[in-house]
C-alpha cells in the first residue's frame, strides 16, 4: 500500500496486488513513507482468510496476523489499544501465519462497539484453548458493562466450564434474547471456528451459534429494542467498572470479524 499525492492535492492510496507462485493473490508487505511524512503499512493478503476486496457487509476485521506488536484492523484503519502483552504465535492450522495469545490481564480495546445497535449482525472468530479460562471466561468480543446484574450491549465468551456464553441486552438488565450458555468443550489445543448471528427479528431460531460448522444453539429473540452499548468493543480480559480482573482468556484468537448481515459456515 503506497500513498500518492492525487491531482487534487489529496493523498490517494494505491493497493498493489500480485499473483503468487501458488496462484494466491499476494500483496507486498513493507512500509513506505507517505507524502505527508507518515509511515504506511502494507499488509499481506495471503494470510488473511477474508480476501480483498473486502465484502461490503464487513464492519470490522482483525486477522491478528501482523508482525507488529499491536495488530492492524483492516476496514476502519482505527486505533487499537493493547493492555498487557499479547504474544504473537503460530496461525490457524497452517492457513494463516500468525495469531495472538491473550494471557491473564491482557486485552485489546477498539475505537467503537462495532456491533450494530439495530438489525442483523454476525461475529466470526477462530480460537484455540489448551487451558480452561476462568471467571466469566475468554471474551471473544464484548461491548457490555459486565457484572452480575447489569449489561448494556453484547458479549460472546468461552467460559471456564467448557461452555460458550452469549448475551445481548438493550438496557439495564433487559434482554433482547435470553442469556444463553451452551455446553461445548473446545479446550483441546485445536483451532475452532465460532460464528454467532442474529437476523434482527423475533423469528424462531433467529439467533444462531455455530461451532466448527455445526449449529449448537438457536434461541429466539424476544425484544426488538435498540442496543445501548456500554463500552467500545474489547477482546480478552478487560478491567471493568474499576473492579479487578476476574477472568482469564488463556488462549489464542485470530480472524475476528463483525458483519451487518447473517453469516453461516457456508458463507466463507
Amino acid at each position: 500500500m503506497t500513498i500518492y499525492r492525487g491531482v487534487g492535492g489529496v493523498n490517494r492510496t494505491v493497493k498493489q496486488q500480485f499473483r503468487g507462485v501458488s496462484g494466491v493473490n499476494r500483496e507486498i508487505k513493507e512500509q513506505h513513507r507517505g507524502v505527508d511524512g507518515i509511515n504506511r503499512n502494507v499488509f499481506s493478503s495471503n494470510v488473511d482468510l477474508i480476501q480483498i476486496p473486502y465484502p461490503s457487509d464487513l464492519l470490522f476485521y482483525l486477522p491478528m496476523n501482523d508482525d507488529s506488536v499491536i495488530p492492524k484492523e483492516r476496514i476502519n484503519n482505527e486505533a487499537i489499544t493493547m493492555v498487557g502483552t499479547a504474544n504473537i504465535e503460530s496461525g490457524i492450522n497452517g492457513t494463516q501465519s500468525k495469531s495472538r495469545y491473550l494471557p491473564k490481564d491482557t486485552y485489546f480495546s477498539y475505537a467503537k462497539p462495532y456491533i450494530p445497535t439495530t438489525g442483523a449482525f454476525s461475529v466470526r472468530a477462530f480460537v484455540r484453548f489448551s487451558t480452561s479460562s476462568s471467571g466469566t471466561g475468554g471474551r471473544i468480543i464484548y461491548s457490555t458493562r459486565y457484572d452480575d446484574n447489569l449489561r448494556y450491549g453484547f458479549i460472546l465468551s468461552v467460559t471456564k466450564n467448557n461452555e460458550i456464553f452469549f448475551a445481548l441486552d438493550y438496557a439495564y438488565n433487559s434482554q433482547i434474547f435470553p442469556e444463553t450458555t451452551v455446553a461445548k468443550n473446545i479446550v483441546d489445543n485445536a483451532w475452532h471456528e465460532i460464528i454467532f448471528s442474529w437476523d434482527g427479528t423475533l423469528n424462531s431460531g433467529g439467533v444462531k451459534l455455530w461451532v466448527d460448522g455445526s449449529l449448537i444453539s438457536s434461541p429466539k429473540a424476544t425484544s426488538m429494542y435498540s442496543v445501548q452499548h456500554h463500552n467500545n468493543g474489547c477482546t480478552g480480559n478487560k478491567m471493568l467498572n474499576g473492579a479487578s480482573v476476574y477472568s482469564t482468556f488463556n488462549g489464542y484468537i485470530a480472524e475476528l470479524a463483525i458483519f451487518n448481515t447473517v453469516k453461516i459456515p457456508s458463507s466463507f
